[in-house]
């Protein structure tokens, strides 16, 4: 049943992690000039029409997503399209390269004059009323999976699921049970950063979904190894969202009273502003999500390549270029901030923020 197999999935997670404390390594650093932000707006979408599902794919019950990246040109038309991220399907992924080409944008503005600029979208493809099935080779790697967290064979797990990373997902229920197989091996393994990137994508899509596929008793756990994840990568302030979502879910008093306790520390620490430094790594999709908790950052300790870095704040967008271990300064008016820096996949840095 998909029931049951979600929720073996999710047994295989740790079902409390321990409420651990979490430390601020103190930063070295010789950055002194703080530079206002050159900024540019960025594209604008004017009509991105939804792609035509592909005939062949509704035939066969096959749902996905594509992620596209590409460029804008400052007549507003997108070049460069490429394929950062999907569930492997070829004819999605052709769909929805075909639309990209007619979307139309207002382009990137800097100093009043039009500029190529880089953007990106996902297109999720779904049938009407879902699907609640597995193919027989997904699920045979699924049951072998379990077999070797029962016996805690890292080494076979981490075969397996390259073999399912690289397994055409059927379906957007496929999909959720492979985030979850990712995050639970990147939690046994300590990718903290890699746990964290697969436990969002799983709840995402799940909510994206209206809690189709899981229960009431498998979210708050999904939700307490993403918070865990979240502090351990030190992305506070989503985990601050995480526990709120949690608060109302948890019943067992002791287990609420344990998160409480180390939310209330996350609470203060960003009261007091820092500092903080977060290691980053630029994953296959091509961009890096960060919420700042303050309103200037540096970038330093780059390894590969960071083409640039947006702002997407309560109050508006910029984009700007990036250069290594430069204080860039937010103004304050924009309000709260995620950065997002766009590179070369697998590419590392470090952020610093605070005092």
């Amino acid at each position: 049943m998909v029931k049951n197999c979600v929720k073996s999935s999710v047994l295989l997670l740790v079902t409390m992690l321990a409420s651990s404390g979490f430390s601020v390594t103190e930063p070295e650093t010789d950055t002194e000039q703080v530079v206002a932000v050159e900024t540019y707006d960025p594209p604008a979408p004017l009509e991105k029409k939804n792609p035509k599902y592909p005939r062949e794919a509704v035939t066969q019950g096959i749902e996905g997503w594509v992620t596209l990246h590409y460029m804008v040109s400052p007549s507003g038309s997108p070049y460069e399209i490429e394929v950062v991220d999907s569930s492997g399907n070829r004819s999605l992924e052709r769909a929805a390269m075909r639309a990209a080409k007619k979307y139309q944008y207002e382009p990137a503005q800097l100093n009043g004059s039009p500029i190529d600029a880089g953007s990106a979208t996902r297109i999720q493809f779904q049938l009407s009323g879902g699907t609640s099935d597995v193919s027989v080779k997904f699920k045979k790697l699924y049951r072998r999976f379990q077999e070797a967290t029962q016996t805690q064979n890292l080494k076979a797990m981490g075969a397996l699921i390259a073999e399912i990373n690289n397994l055409e997902v059927k379906n957007l229920l496929e999909a959720l049970i492979r985030y979850i197989l990712q995050g639970s091996y990147a939690q046994l393994i300590n990718d903290h950063e890699g746990a964290r990137l697969a436990f969002t994508r799983a709840l995402d899509l799940d909510e994206g979904l209206d809690g189709a596929y899981l229960t009431e008793s498998q979210r708050p756990n999904l939700l307490v190894a993403l918070m865990q994840a979240q502090v351990a990568t030190q992305h506070f302030k989503d985990a601050l969202d995480t526990w709120k979502k949690l608060a109302l879910l948890i019943e067992d008093p002791q287990r609420k009273s344990s998160l409480q306790r180390q939310a209330d520390q996350i609470q203060q620490f960003i009261q007091e502003g820092g500092p903080i430094e977060v290691t980053g790594r630029i994953r296959g999709h091509y961009r890096y999500k960060y919420r700042l908790i303050s309103n200037s950052f540096s970038v330093s300790s780059i390894n590969g390549r960071l083409a640039e870095a947006q702002i997407y704040c309560d109050r508006g967008m910029k984009g700007f270029a990036l250069e290594e271990d430069m204080s860039y300064a937010i103004p304050e008016e924009l309000g709260e901030c995620n950065l997002i820096i766009i590179g070369d996949p697998e590419t590392t840095f470090t952020v610093f923020e605070g005092s």
